[in-house]
């Protein structure tokens, strides 16, 4: 009995197929002219150096991800700095851009895409307010702040979930903090091949990326036609086992 009706829900398509990448499955490449100051272990990024100027590695997907109407992108992770005076990004990299999230210098928490992709994200600060000889990811679209700041010395939580909007016709995502949201329209198609990250900082600092996670979860819609037969061979089920 409980064999059928799981495979008739199976079959009415409300079954849930996620897919679930870590830092760790990531190929990581540190393209950071300080190669010293950026260690990956376990898909956990550490920064630690005395100087500025510390780009970061990028971690490539086995296999890229191209976000169905009927699928729901969440991209989370924890960050903790030493110091406030730094900034890091962190992007979603596709073939046509990238879509940037992190920390300014003044420990806002920001959003917002750019053209730049692969290496070049990795290469620069997308809200470091400044151009380091022309390497900056320089924000094109859709620049918005928390407000919210990061708090020193403690874990911060930071999701990104991108969901198909069907009133706008286009994927739009959600950067959120704590109690702090933000959303950025990203069209009628989004995918993921890469993730990079940047960090920067005065003195002698330590910068931390942990527990990096991006889940993939597909909700089919069932057919009208599948459903109602579905709903009527359990109906049907039911009245068997009333009279039993």
């Amino acid at each position: 009995m409980k064999k059928t009706i799981v495979a008739l829900f199976a079959l009415a398509g409300v079954a849930m197929a996620d897919t679930v990448i870590t830092g760790a499955d990531l190929t990581w490449d540190i393209s950071s002219p300080y190669k010293d100051c950026t260690a990956v272990n376990n898909g956990n990024l550490t920064y630690s150096g005395g100087g500025w100027w510390v780009s970061g590695p990028t971690g490539t997907l086995a296999e890229s991800i191209t976000l169905g109407k009927d699928q729901v992108l969440k991209f989370s992770y924890t960050v903790n700095f030493n110091i406030s005076n730094s900034v890091l990004t962190l992007a979603l990299v596709n073939n046509s851009g990238a879509v940037a999230m992190g920390k300014s210098y003044d420990d806002a928490v920001c959003l917002g895409t750019t053209t730049e992709t692969g290496d070049a994200v990795s290469r620069g600060y997308a809200f470091a307010g400044t151009n380091n000889s022309t390497q900056v990811a320089n924000i094109q679209s859709g620049y918005t702040s928390l407000g919210a700041n990061f708090a020193i010395n403690a874990d911060n939580k930071v999701t990104f979930t991108v969901a198909y909007d069907t009133t706008l016709a286009q994927f739009v995502g959600t950067l959120a903090l704590g109690d702090k949201t933000a959303d950025i329209n990203l069209g009628e198609s989004f995918g993921v091949n890469a993730i990079t990250a940047t960090f920067d900082g005065s003195g002698e600092y330590v910068g931390k990326v942990n527990d990096m996670k991006l889940t993939v979860t597909t909700i089919p819609v069932p057919e009208p036609t599948t459903a109602t037969l579905s709903l009527l061979a359990l109906a049907g089920l039911a009245a068997r086992r009333r009279r039993k």
